[in-house]
């Protein structure tokens, strides 16, 4: 098995995740990190899933903020989406100090890559006055 069945494994997870059924789009995201480990966008999204849902169930910090720094170790430009996913992570887990700093540079990463998308600009500042009020954040889309 290969990449096709990593994207396919990927797409199922996005699909279960946006119709709520957040438990079994984690395991279709687990999946495709097993046949093809390191996939940026999927260990963010399962990061991102870990840390913001309302579910005791489903919700991990500890495993979020391993699966966010993993993320940011693999990559040499650590895009605005997968440091706002660390800054959750670490919120998530009662690293303010680690959440603001992580936050504040995704804002700076975003407002370079992005600088008149407004909305997504809004977003991460929001959550960066979350953490810095020591509060996570519970989001319901994937960054």
């Amino acid at each position: 098995m290969g990449t096709g069945a990593s994207q396919t494994q990927k797409d199922m997870g996005l699909a279960l995740y946006k119709t709520g059924q957040t438990a079994k789009a984690i395991v279709y995201f687990r999946r495709a990190l097993k046949l093809s480990p390191g996939k940026e966008p999927v260990m963010n999204n399962l990061a991102w899933i870990l840390v913001t849902s309302d579910d005791p169930e489903v919700r991990d910090p500890v495993k979020a903020v391993r699966l966010a720094e993993q993320l940011g170790r693999g990559m040499a430009n650590h895009s605005y989406d997968a440091l706002d996913t660390m800054g959750a992570a670490y919120a998530s887990a009662v690293q303010y100090d680690k959440a603001v700093r992580t936050a504040e540079q995704a804002v700076q990463s975003a407002t370079f890559a992005k600088p008149t998308d407004t909305g997504l600009l809004h977003q991460l500042r929001s959550r960066l006055r979350l953490y810095r009020r020591g509060q996570s954040c519970r989001e319901s889309a994937l960054p």
